[in-house]
């Protein structure tokens, strides 16, 4: 038998608790229990009582609190954070790494790191599909395998 939800069970979080957007695009918990969010401006962890934006803007490498599209984890400690390209934060030490795909042109290299899934194996490879592909990246973060859906030519008539 179903059960009712009521909303007064329920507690809203909002940019005035502490996270960063009202808009919330994934939801997911650690190992240890915090609770990891993204949004359309960042990364938040929340501990039960107070967030902790994961946000940087300051080093163009890392990872931008623009508009993400979701979350995965990739193994126990390694946390995938995905928009215009894929963003790995290690939860125990606080590193970033970015992993972008290489387009000869670099007006055009946007279009190939529209992140829409992610994916890794046992062997910590990484898998990636974006809006014009299939990419395969090595446990070292090197690109081992790409498929471009797109023509050079056609990459540069979709503007």
């Amino acid at each position: 038998m179903a059960q009712d939800i009521d909303g007064r069970n329920f507690i809203r979080y909002t940019q005035q608790d502490g996270l960063s957007h009202d808009v919330v695009t994934s939801v997911t918990q650690d190992s240890t229990g915090y609770i990891w969010m993204s949004t359309f401006f960042g990364v938040n962890r929340f501990d039960g009582s107070h967030f902790v934006q994961m946000n940087s803007c300051s080093d163009s490498a890392s990872m931008q609190p623009d508009y993400l599209r979701g979350m995965i984890w990739l193994d126990r400690r390694r946390l995938a954070i995905y928009s215009d390209g894929l963003h790995i934060f290690d939860t125990y030490t606080g590193n970033t790494k970015s992993i972008i795909v290489p387009y000869s042109d670099k007006k055009y290299q946007y279009k190939y790191n529209e992140v829409h899934s992610v994916k890794s194996d046992a062997a910590g490879n990484i898998f990636l599909l974006t809006y014009s592909g299939f990419y395969h990246f090595d446990k070292d973060y090197q690109l081992a395998f790409r498929y471009d859906h797109y023509t050079k030519d056609s990459a540069a008539g979709r503007e």
